[in-house]
């Protein structure tokens, strides 16, 4: 679970689903304006896979690692 202290200084948070996104918000309103999706870049929400099979886990990891690498790009542009 996230918490407004959590976010406290953050200059970027990224969240998975937009489920995630909205709790940032309420949590923390200024928050808002830098919290982004991780499948950002892919147009991509990636769903959460608690409780889900072994293989729509691998699934997601495929996703989280093509996210994290755009995102990584994307910062190193700065």
């Amino acid at each position: 679970a996230v918490s407004a202290p959590m976010l406290k200084g953050v200059d970027l948070i990224l969240v998975m689903e937009k489920k995630h996104k909205r709790e940032v918000s309420r949590q923390m309103a200024t928050a808002t304006g830098k919290t982004f999706l991780l499948g950002h870049w892919q147009n991509l929400e990636i769903p959460d896979p608690i409780g889900c099979s072994a293989e729509f886990f691998a699934g997601v990891a495929d996703q989280l690692e093509l996210a994290c690498r755009s995102w990584a790009e994307q910062i190193g542009k700065l």
